[in-house]
């Protein structure tokens, strides 16, 4: 027998569950990303939203540098890597501060 509440679900259902949670508002900006089709056929009054989407840039950069051979470093670059830098250590030291708790779940 199994029960739906909670409390007697593992905490990977737990975990899950939130993953999966986040999946539509991912798949909105893959969608939103142009990936496919270059910005410039994307219209001029939707441009604005696409040049918002943070995943617009990183593929903007790629398709420079594989697709048209350009790749010239630029300062939004440089905010970049330092933007993933303090991610990734925000997100190590929340990692290091939470881990000794993790079996409290498992």
């Amino acid at each position: 027998m199994t029960s739906s509440t909670p409390a007697a679900q593992p905490a990977w259902m737990t975990w899950t569950g939130r993953v999966f949670s986040a999946l539509p508002v991912l798949m909105i900006l893959m969608y939103l990303t142009p990936i496919l089709y270059p910005l410039s056929l994307v219209p001029e009054s939707v441009r604005p939203l696409v040049a918002a989407n943070p995943f617009g840039y990183l593929v903007g950069r790629l398709r420079d540098g594989l697709l048209e051979g350009r790749l010239a470093l630029s300062w939004g670059d440089a905010i970049a890597a330092l933007s993933a830098l303090t991610l990734f250590f925000g997100g190590r030291w929340v990692f290091l501060r939470l881990s000794p708790h993790f079996e409290d779940f498992v």
